[in-house]
């Protein structure tokens, strides 16, 4: 990965050091998909509606800018991502971990990108059907 900068921290630094034509991928703690499914403790404040909004919010302004977004997400966020304008999609994901082995299986996430599809694959790479 020559060239490229992996950061930890607040995601909204990214408004003042990301360039048009850089791409910025954000892989948040997902919005609970139910009342028992909301684990979002990855920080001592956590990470809730506001912070969706927010993140949801740097994205739209990255897009203005001219900054290719990527972003994963739970699929209750599906709605805002289009109403912002970007291209989601949606995939079922496989997930192995649940208290109780039979609630584990498929959950619906969303990559959400403005990333136009002819920008995606250059000559040489293979598109690949699931992200």
């Amino acid at each position: 990965l020559a060239d490229v900068e992996v950061r930890q921290g607040d995601f909204a630094y990214v408004l003042d050091a990301a360039e048009p034509g850089d791409l910025v991928y954000f892989d948040p703690p997902y919005e609970p998909m139910s009342a028992t499914a909301n684990f979002n403790e990855y920080s001592a404040s956590g990470f809730d509606r506001e912070d969706q909004r927010r993140l949801l919010d740097v994205a739209a302004d990255l897009d203005d800018a001219g900054v290719w977004v990527v972003l994963s997400n739970s699929g209750v966020m599906y709605d805002a991502y289009v109403d912002a304008g970007f291209r989601v999609d949606r995939e079922d994901a496989t997930r192995a971990i649940n208290s109780d082995a039979e609630s584990r299986g498929a959950v619906d996430e969303i990559v959400a990108t403005n990333v136009p599809p002819a920008e995606r694959c250059e000559a040489g790479q293979r598109e690949l059907s699931r992200y």
